[in-house]
């Protein structure tokens, strides 16, 4: 995946794991309402990581191509976060509002993530500040994989968690000038 570099197969993987999820959306509406809360959460992290992907592709610090690859990623996270409103709105509950920029800043730093949002010096550190915020998401479907009943919402999560592992690795080969050896994703994902 990344000798292909960051837009090849990983990319075209991740977008057809996201196209695989709309057929499974009425039937995920019609699941119960067991892990609304998790889901919630999940959604909440999701808001986050697409605050954070946003200061990032604005910034001028960004080389063309990464540029390029973080706003197909970007809008990745916006079918994540379309989907899990559309789930939640499903079983009669509200969307959580998104964050403002100060209060994403603020949750961050409660997860121990002390990359700025709105400092953002060169490129790397924008990197790192998305991979950081990519194991916040994973952890959060880690987290509703175990609390959700019903196993279409098992699948959407493990997939969405599956999607998000894929973004880490590409932004991992990014910092790690395609090194697989050091790009590849831990071996295991747990919760908080």
């Amino acid at each position: 995946m990344l000798r292909r570099g960051a837009t090849g197969g990983g990319a075209l993987a991740a977008g057809a794991l996201v196209a695989s999820l709309a057929p499974a959306e009425n039937a995920i509406a019609a699941a119960a309402p067991e892990g609304t809360a998790s889901l919630a959460q999940a959604l909440q992290t999701e808001q986050l990581i697409v605050i954070a992907y946003r200061q990032v592709v604005a910034s001028p610090v960004l080389k063309p191509p990464v540029r390029q690859q973080l706003q197909m990623m970007l809008g990745q996270e916006l079918r994540h976060m379309a989907l899990l409103a559309h789930v939640l709105g499903a079983r009669g509950q509200s969307a959580p509002s998104p964050p403002s920029l100060a209060a994403a800043q603020r949750m961050l730093i409660s997860k121990n993530v002390h990359w700025s949002l709105t400092h953002l010096t060169n490129q790397h550190d924008c990197l790192k500040l998305l991979v950081d915020v990519e194991s916040l998401v994973e952890n959060a479907y880690f987290e509703a994989i175990g609390s959700v009943a019903d196993a279409t919402l098992v699948r959407m999560c493990a997939e969405i968690m599956g999607c998000e592992a894929q973004h880490w690795t590409i932004l991992s080969g990014l910092l790690n000038h395609r090194d697989p050896k050091k790009a590849v994703p831990y071996p295991f994902v747990e919760g908080a």
